[in-house]
């Protein structure tokens, strides 16, 4: 069916209800205001009846005792002779015979009211307003009768007036005529009128129900009209919601990209029309484009930082890790400025590619490089550019601490050479002093030996130090005290040795003289302090902002009055002479057995660069 004729003929079936229910609303209005018009007349003219019918009646008797008031101030003696008649006014009399037709008229006016009060009962079929018009209809049957008593009781009077004495008249005014209207008439009127009174209020209460039936049946065709409109309404709005919301569905999830959409609206109307027009659509895109959905894959698995700008410099998309690195909320990118995310306020960034500072939400900034590429339309305009970014805070770190290891190996290199020729030149300085000492022997060879791999072993050290400024001091003294030991052969396998360092190691201008002090003091307690058992103890230990080099033994200790200014022994000459290069102040005891000698030095110095 198509839509225009749908419509069309809701539209006519919605009028057409609507004239229904105002012809059944006018005809019930009219109706009802032609039953209040014609009771209101109908009683209206029963109590205007009753009312001319008492006036007509109070007229002639005030009449007739005018006429009577009359007589006797013409003839105050006698009169009771008829033929003074002739001088009464003949006006009077006309008076009372035109009372007379007033209430002839105004019973006629009464009767016709009431036979339209009974016409109007038999319409509202109301039980209790039939009892009403039946119960009036006698009383006005009763004044009927009376009122033609009343007549005769009028012609005696005329007659009497004409050839009867004025006394004579009075006295039937008094005695009968007057009597007949107040004890007779009047009250059968009164009555009328107030029965008719009370019945019109009953009469108005029927046709106030008459209407209120006619107001609910109303109201039951008005909701079953508006019953009919909404059904009408809800058919019409879902013929034609249900397709649109297809349509506009598909429509949407084809704008963000998604091609795959089918309409399936099988109708033969407007809305197929378009339907299949719409499936032919997509299918066409979908074969020649690229869906935006593949594109924001694509987009959002990218590990680099995804910036799309519009022509004035905000963001207009953002990928996953750009939300991340960035540390902003979902959607809060959008919108914001270049000069909003580089750590140096630019509005602008070199087209190609550089390096830069990006703010993250928090304050901080990290490097990233960057590349830039301007975003072109269809027609070769500007439309914005695209920023491809990605943090290098992990390379800049790699960078510098290679800086840092080169320079630190060319200064290794430097303190090597320099150190070597030191080396050597301690080596010569050694073995010159020892060559005069031929008695020496072996013992000699054996010493110098020891010294120059004490200082061999500060190197291997070095070299296997991850920080080329320091070494591990306590693995370099056990292994030097080891390898010492080792070199004594038989003669050192009863000694024990027991390390314990607690300082920071100290630099390598401290470290090689500390070594060699350690190396003396050791030998000279192998060669002079035991026999065959003992123990050595070697420690080093901070104390109040200086280090402590101690080395003990329990051996046979030093000779007595031992000066190490005037020993012969080169190697405590040489413990003297390195305890001076680092700065330090030598310390020895020996009471009895046993012999401690400690060298106190500066933290700072041995810690310094």
């Amino acid at each position: 069916m198509r839509i225009g004729f749908l419509l069309t003929v809701s539209l006519l079936g919605m009028a057409l209800l609507v004239g229904v229910l105002g012809g059944l609303l006018e005809r019930t209005s009219n109706a009802v205001g032609k039953e209040l018009d014609d009771l209101r007349g109908s009683s209206i003219e029963e109590v205007l009846g009753a009312d001319g019918m008492e006036q007509a009646l109070r007229s002639t008797e005030a009449a007739a005792y005018r006429l009577v008031a009359e007589r006797y101030r013409q003839q105050p003696g006698d009169a009771s002779h008829e033929s003074e008649w002739g001088s009464v006014p003949q006006l009077d009399l006309d008076a009372i015979d035109e009372s007379i037709e007033h209430f002839e008229d105004s019973l006629a006016q009464t009767r016709r009211a009431l036979e339209l009060a009974s016409n109007i009962g038999s319409r509202l079929n109301d039980g209790e307003s039939g009892r009403g018009i039946a119960a009036r209809s006698a009383q006005l049957r009763e004044i009927e009768r009376e009122f033609a008593v009343h007549q005769q009781l009028h012609e005696r009077l005329v007659h009497l007036m004409r050839y009867h004495p004025t006394d004579r008249v009075l006295e039937f005014l008094q005695e009968d005529f007057e009597p007949h209207y107040q004890d007779r008439m009047r009250p059968l009127i009164r009555r009328f009128a107030r029965s008719a009174r009370a019945d019109l209020t009953a009469e108005a209460e029927a046709v106030e129900r008459l209407l209120n039936k006619a107001t609910l049946r109303n109201r039951w065709l008005a909701g079953i009209a508006f019953g009919l409109a909404v059904l009408l309404g809800i058919l019409l709005s879902r013929a034609i919601s249900r397709p649109l919301v297809k349509l506009r569905d598909a429509a949407l999830r084809v704008g963000t990209g998604d091609l795959q959409q089918h309409v399936d609206l099988q109708a033969d109307n407007e809305f197929g029309v378009l339907a299949q027009a719409f499936n032919e659509m997509a299918a066409n895109l979908s074969e020649t484009t690229v869906s935006r959905g593949y594109l924001d894959n694509i987009l959002q698995s990218m590990r680099e930082i995804v910036l799309v700008f519009d022509p004035d410099g905000r963001v207009q998309t953002a990928n996953q890790v750009a939300v991340v690195e960035l540390g902003e909320a979902d959607g809060e990118l959008i919108g914001r400025s270049l000069a909003e995310l580089t750590a140096d306020g630019s509005h602008d960034l070199p087209e190609s590619a550089g390096e830069t500072d990006l703010l993250r939400a928090d304050g901080t900034a990290f490097p990233a490089s960057f590349s830039r590429s301007e975003l072109k339309g269809p027609q070769g305009e500007s439309e914005g550019f695209v920023l491809v970014a990605r943090n290098i805070t992990e390379r800049r770190l790699a960078e510098e601490e290679l800086r840092r290891s080169l320079h630190d190996k060319d200064l290794l290199l430097k303190e090597v050479h320099h150190r070597v020729k030191n080396n050597l030149q301690i080596i010569s300085s050694l073995l010159r002093l020892q060559e005069g000492d031929l008695e020496a022997g072996s013992r000699g060879l054996r010493e110098s030996q020891n010294r120059i791999r004490s200082m061999a072993l500060i190197h291997e050290h070095l070299y296997q130090s991850t920080d080329l400024a320091n070494i591990d001091f306590g693995a370099y003294l056990e292994e030097l005290v080891e390898n010492l030991l080792g070199s004594y052969g038989p003669r050192a396998r009863g000694l024990k040795a027991e390390l314990e360092v607690q300082a920071d190691p100290p630099n390598l201008d401290t470290a090689i003289p500390c070594g060699m002090i350690v190396n003396e003091l050791v030998a000279n307690a192998v060669e002079h302090g035991f026999d065959r058992e003992g123990t050595l103890k070697i420690s080093y230990r901070p104390d109040d902002g200086y280090h402590v080099l101690e080395v003990e033994d329990d051996g046979r200790g030093l000779p007595p009055n031992f000066d190490i200014t005037t020993t012969r022994s080169l190697g405590l000459r040489l413990v003297s002479a390195l305890t001076q290069q680092i700065g330090g102040v030598l310390e020895y005891t020996s009471e009895g057995r046993g012999t401690v000698f400690a060298i106190r030095f500066s933290s700072q110095d041995s810690e310094s660069a």
